[in-house]
C-alpha cells in the first residue's frame, strides 16, 4: 500500500486479576506508536483498556483487550489526517478477526463494530499480525507504568 501510515499496537496485562493492579484497576493497557509514511514517529502512547466485569481473566480477554488497542491506533491515525492506514497487532487471533476469517466474542462486538467502521473512513485500512518484539519493548514499558 503506498502511502501508508503504520499503527503499531500491543496490550499487555498489567496487575493480577487475584489482586490490585500496580498501575491502574483496568486489568490492560494498550501500547501505540503512529509512523507516518516517511519513517518518522507522530505518536507514541499508553493507555487503560477497561475491562468488562468478570472479563479480565477470560481466554479472549488479550483479544479482546488488543482490538481495543487497534480502536485507539485508528483514531491516532485519524487524528493525523492518515488516508491510508495498515495496522500492526502481535494478537493472531485479534488480526484474524479484524479480518473477519473469525468472528468477534460476545464481549468484544462493540469495539469490534467501530473499529470495522472506522477504518472505512479511511481509504484503505489493513490488518497485520506482527509478533512482539518487533512492535516494541512492551514489557519493559508496562513495568515503568
Amino acid at each position: 500500500m503506498k502511502n501508508a501510515f503504520r499503527v503499531y499496537t500491543s496490550a499487555v496485562p498489567v496487575g493480577s486479576p487475584a489482586g490490585p493492579a500496580p498501575c491502574s484497576a483496568a486489568g490492560w493497557k494498550s501500547f501505540v506508536t503512529l509512523q507516518h509514511p516517511s519513517g518518522r514517529v507522530l505518536a507514541e502512547f499508553s493507555e487503560p483498556i477497561a475491562a468488562e466485569p468478570g472479563h479480565t481473566g477470560s481466554p479472549t480477554a488479550h483479544r479482546d483487550a488488543s482490538m481495543n488497542a487497534a480502536l485507539q491506533g485508528l483514531v491516532a491515525a485519524r487524528k493525523a489526517r492518515a488516508r491510508n492506514v495498515i495496522v500492526y497487532s502481535d494478537s493472531p487471533p485479534a488480526v484474524e478477526a479484524l479480518n473477519r476469517s473469525t468472528p468477534p466474542s460476545r464481549a468484544s462486538v462493540g469495539v469490534h463494530l467501530q473499529v470495522r467502521a472506522l477504518s472505512h473512513s479511511f481509504r484503505a485500512a489493513q490488518f497485520h499480525y506482527s509478533p512482539y518484539p518487533s512492535i516494541s519493548d512492551v514489557p519493559a514499558m508496562a513495568s515503568g507504568c
